[in-house]
This record gives structure tokens, C-alpha cells and sequence, in this order.
């Protein structure tokens, strides 16, 4: 007897794909890590143009605004050295 448990056939389970993204990030060398980030520092965000106005109540487009942000500093420090 098959039961169905609500998946279409093929689905990933929520584990296996945050496990697969995990893997991908880890091949990609990169870590997530949590980032209190306050009113103000979304409004500098979009000053900088680093962040669209409209999307600056999305938390993951603030994350990817931030982590942006980062890359580049990150990447004019290694230029200095």
C-alpha cells in the first residue's frame, strides 16, 4: 500500500534541501550568520544605494544588501595589502 504524505513525487523534504543548501555554501566557502541590523542602518543601506527603497522591508534582500556591502569592503582591503 502507498501512502502520500502530501509531497508530488520528486519533491525534496525541507531537511534535504536545507542540507543540500548548506552543502552548496560550504563548497562555496561561505558561512550565514545572524546580523542584528537596525532602522538605521537600512536607511544607510539605501542612502549608499545599496538597497532599493521598495525592498527595504524584505529581510533576505537586506541580508543580500549587507553581505554585498561586505564583499566589497572585503575585497578593497585584499587590494591594499
Amino acid at each position: 500500500m502507498s501512502v502520500d504524505y502530501g509531497r508530488t513525487r520528486g519533491a525534496a523534504r525541507p531537511a534535504t534541501a536545507r542540507q543540500r543548501r548548506l552543502r552548496e555554501r560550504q563548497r562555496l566557502g561561505l558561512v550565514v550568520v545572524p546580523v542584528p541590523v537596525s532602522v538605521h542602518v537600512v536607511e544607510i543601506l539605501m542612502d549608499l544605494r545599496w538597497l532599493p527603497e521598495q525592498k527595504s522591508e524584505d529581510r533576505s534582500e537586506i541580508g543580500d544588501a549587507v553581505a554585498r556591502m561586505l564583499e566589497e569592503l572585503a575585497a578593497s582591503q585584499r587590494n591594499k595589502v
